[in-house]
């Protein structure tokens, strides 16, 4: 797989040749190549991944597919990606693996194991897969590739009974896509800050602690709705997650609004942390070595944004200037150590 992703020439034919391939003679456990093209953990930007949709259509274009071969095109290959096997996909992979088991003598516990979970594979399936299709949908919304590869297949064999599969997941898809989100990342807001860092100092005391700034952003709350990607937290928390940079970014904050701060707190962990640390990296260990988001001089403009700003706690933990600290003290804001918080 690595040499042919650095195939710079003539990937997607040869990719197409390889498909074909694998499609024609229906080949068992083809996960090697098709994860390359519709897997669950491979980034927009892997080569294979990104063109699957030309790919795809480079395939299916190079001789008439006969019935059979439709349907492994799909099953197989598109619906197995997305964790959609049928019932019957299912049992016949179970089955082999037990023929498979009894043809190589292996010990009857372990044949009974597999002849007992296809025996209840029924049983559950209909919720198993009920919910594996709400991922598929949210899956399908994110990835660009994967839906042309889709509606390629739906408008290339619209007669065939598999593709009536499809179709319902594209509308599915359509209709996720569309549904009111409760996160708005088209704001436009009407106070700019010079130090975003600051700005989220701003947004823990009325988001999180006076609970006036709604609503209250979850980042896991956010990776179930946004659709632009797929936002893995648990994957990528202990970075910033640039959707959770950008909608603080263009979080608009009202004139009202910032005239209620009164006490802002940089936790440096002591405290707990702060939350919007864990929305921004979910992960976040001051242990570990994580620092403070540091407020730089580009603050001293921002102070102007609050009013009724009286306290500071904790803004040691951004080695502030000798120019920022005369700023704060010249408005009759009172610097407080984090250390000394709580003993008023």
């Amino acid at each position: 797989m690595h040499i042919l992703e650095n195939n710079t020439t003539n990937l997607m034919e040869v990719c197409a040749d390889l498909l074909h391939f694998y499609i024609t003679h229906q080949i068992e456990h083809n996960y090697s190549f098709t994860s390359e093209l519709f897997g669950k953990y491979k980034e927009p930007s892997d080569p294979i991944y990104k063109n699957a949709a030309i790919i795809l259509k480079k395939t299916v274009q190079l001789s008439n597919l006969t019935d059979a071969q439709v349907e492994y095109l799909i099953d197989e290959i598109i619906l197995t990606h997305l964790d959609l096997n049928s019932l019957e996909s299912h049992e016949r992979e179970i089955s082999n693996h037990i023929d498979n088991l009894k043809k190589n003598d292996f010990e009857e516990k372990i044949i009974r194991k597999y002849e007992k979970e296809l025996t209840n594979l029924s049983i559950n399936f209909e919720d198993t897969y009920s919910k594996n299709w709400q991922k598929a949908v949210r899956r399908v919304a994110v990835s660009r590739s994967i839906f042309n590869s889709i509606e390629l297949l739906e408008k290339t064999f619209p007669n065939h009974p598999k593709t009536k599969v499809l179709s319902n997941l594209l509308d599915e898809t359509k209709t996720y896509k569309n549904r009111p989100k409760l996160y708005n990342f088209n704001q436009k807001p009407q106070v700019v800050f010079k130090d975003l860092h600051f700005k989220y100092l701003v947004i823990e005391e009325l988001m999180y602690n006076q609970q006036l700034l709604l609503p209250g952003f979850d980042v896991r709350y956010l990776a179930k709705e946004y659709d632009k990607r797929e936002i893995d937290v648990e994957a990528e928390g202990y970075e910033v997650i640039p959707e959770v940079k950008k909608y603080f970014k263009n979080l608009d904050l009202s004139h009202e609004l910032l005239a209620k701060v009164t006490t802002l707190y940089q936790d440096s962990g002591l405290g707990g942390g702060s939350e919007f640390i864990y929305q921004l990296q979910p992960f976040w260990d001051p242990g570990c070595g994580d620092e403070v988001f540091k407020i730089t001089n580009k603050a001293i403009e921002d102070l102007d944004l609050l009013p009724n700003l009286k306290k500071i706690i904790g803004l040691e933990n951004s080695e502030p200037s000798k120019k920022m600290v005369k700023a704060i003290n010249d408005k009759g804001i009172t610097l407080k150590n984090e250390e000394n918080y709580g003993n008023n």
